[in-house]
């Protein structure tokens, strides 16, 4: 979401700023070029792909200021 608002460069610096991580804008622009592929071929109406099941890579879930992340799947 970063990247679409601004430069790479520039959301390379907000999230070392923000969550202290540090990352190149190159993965930053090469890591949208993959979510791109990847949300073309889900439908924009429903959220599901072509097989009609969704696959969440990871979820965060914040609950009473308490971050939940689920494990990747296997």
């Amino acid at each position: 979401m970063l990247a679409a608002g601004q430069s790479y460069r520039k959301a390379k610096e907000t999230i070392k700023t923000a969550l202290g991580v540090s990352i190149s804008h190159g993965t930053i622009h090469q890591d949208v070029q993959v979510v791109g592929e990847h949300l073309k071929k889900w439908d924009g109406e429903t959220g599901l792909d072509s097989t009609g099941t969704r696959v969440v890579p990871l979820l965060i879930v914040e609950v009473d200021g308490v971050i939940l992340k689920t494990p990747a799947p296997a």
